[in-house]
């Protein structure tokens, strides 16, 4: 909850910032840190892991290369086990699944789709210290394609992305997909295009450390796996 204080500080130190997602509760918050951090001639990046992992950039090539064909629909759901003495069932530190687990359905939804639907609805349960634990996104686009995303505390876990497109399409359930080291295409006969293993050399949050080094070491203020138009468009998306 203190992540936009504890950011102006650690730039005002002049110190390079990788500051866990979400960046901050408002687009104009994370758009001043931004700049700020451009005058200061300082790195700052989100650091939304997933971004960084092999397998997402794998589902990103397979978009660039139309793999997918046109992609008509992202269907993603992220729920955690949690009883009424979870974190994220209390306020105190700014609770709710929204920023925390809902986050993970949106990113990948803008990053397939698109971080401008045309139109986009919600609907949330509440619970807890006044706090959303259940929320239904539904994003609609200008070419038809939508996405259906669904998150909050449940019984048990359970994640899952499927990506519907013309050509191929991807589903990922027998792993936590915001973590997934393997992703099969398959075509429209469930016959697979090609199959990737991503495995991760540590637990997954080496990737975006590498990348944040990387950036610091060859000058660059802003990741380009993590760039901050789209760190702020899903942040955007997240306060309508």
């Amino acid at each position: 909850g203190s992540h936009y204080e504890n950011v102006k500080l650690c730039l005002e130190a002049g110190k390079h910032v990788l500051c866990e997602k979400a960046l901050t509760r408002k687009a104009a918050e994370a758009e001043e840190l931004y700049a700020f951090a451009r005058e200061k001639q300082l790195f700052l990046m989100e650091a939304m892991w997933s971004k960084c992992h092999p397998v997402f950039q794998k589902l990103m090539q397979w978009k660039r290369e139309g793999a997918f064909g046109e992609i008509q629909g992202v269907d993603a759901r992220v729920y955690t086990a949690a009883g009424r003495s979870h974190r994220l069932y209390k306020d105190r530190n700014q609770g709710g699944t929204l920023y925390d687990l809902s986050i993970y359905p949106l990113t990948y939804a803008c990053a397939l789709l698109g971080y401008e639907p045309a139109q986009i609805t919600a609907r949330a349960a509440q619970g807890g210290d006044n706090v959303d634990v259940m929320e239904t996104i539904q994003l609609l686009y200008e070419n038809g394609a939508f996405a259906s995303l669904t998150g909050g505390l449940a019984c048990d876990r359970q994640m899952s992305l499927y990506i519907h497109g013309t050509k191929g399409r991807v589903l990922i359930e027998k792993e936590y997909f915001h973590k997934a080291e393997h992703v099969t295409l398959m075509d429209w006969e469930n016959r697979p295009i090609e199959t990737f293993d991503g495995a991760f050399q540590e637990n997954g949050y080496e990737y975006e450390a590498l990348e944040a080094m990387d950036c610091i070491a060859g000058g660059r203020l802003e990741s380009a796996l993590v760039p901050p138009e789209e760190t702020l468009g899903v942040l955007r998306l997240l306060e309508k």
